[in-house]
Order: C-alpha cells, then sequence, then structure tokens
C-alpha cells in the first residue's frame, strides 16, 4: 500500500516481491463506467478462487477513466508465485475481466 512495488516474485531486475496476507492490492483498471456508477456497484475481486469485494475504487489523477480497485488479501488466501487474480463487476453483464498473475507468499516473520 501507498509503494510502487508490484506483486511478483523477487527478482534483482525488477521492483516487486510477493504480497502477503494482510497486504492491500491496488489494482489499475479501465471501462468500469462512471464514478457515480462505482459508488453503488462495489466491484469483486477474485484471487486464487476466493472472492472479495474491493474496499475502495479511487479515481486516478491525471488520467480520464481510470481507476484504482483497492481489495485487502485475508487470511487464508492461495499462495504462489503465479495466483490469478479476476475483476468482476456485478449487475453488469456479468463478465469477469482479463486474468492476471500475481505472487503471494505466507507472512514472513
Amino acid at each position: 500500500s501507498g509503494t510502487p512495488v508490484v506483486a511478483a516474485v523477487r527478482d534483482f531486475r525488477n521492483a516487486g516481491q510477493p504480497a502477503q496476507p494482510g497486504d492491500y492490492l491496488f489494482i489499475r483498471a479501465t471501462g468500469l463506467g462512471s464514478v457515480d456508477e462505482l459508488s453503488v456497484l462495489k466491484p469483486l475481486v477474485t484471487v486464487g478462487g476466493m472472492t472479495l469485494q474491493a474496499d475502495g475504487v479511487d479515481t486516478v489523477a491525471g488520467f480520464a477513466g481510470v481507476f484504482d480497485i483497492r481489495v485487502k488479501l485475508p487470511a487464508g488466501v492461495p499462495t504462489g508465485s503465479d495466483v490469478p487474480v479476476t475483476l468482476e463487476l456485478p449487475g453488469r453483464d456479468g463478465a469477469a475481466s482479463n486474468t492476471v498473475s500475481i505472487a503471494i507468499e505466507t507472512i514472513r516473520r
């Protein structure tokens, strides 16, 4: 949250690290409709087969039609280096977004 770090496998070539339960993901998306519509329809985010309701939707300053979907990863979220993530707006045509992959690891102590 609040960083440009990508939820990816650790690699010296990229600024990324796996997400962990309790972390917030910010999913940048377009084609979601208007701000008014998004205040009523709460996006659903499916992470590794676990469907979560988005905690919030924020506009991205300086970019028309671009939104950040905010969702907190709960305990028990599937882990791995290639966890599938999709986005859906309930009440629309029922179609889900394309699938992307993120890395999620168990909490490191």
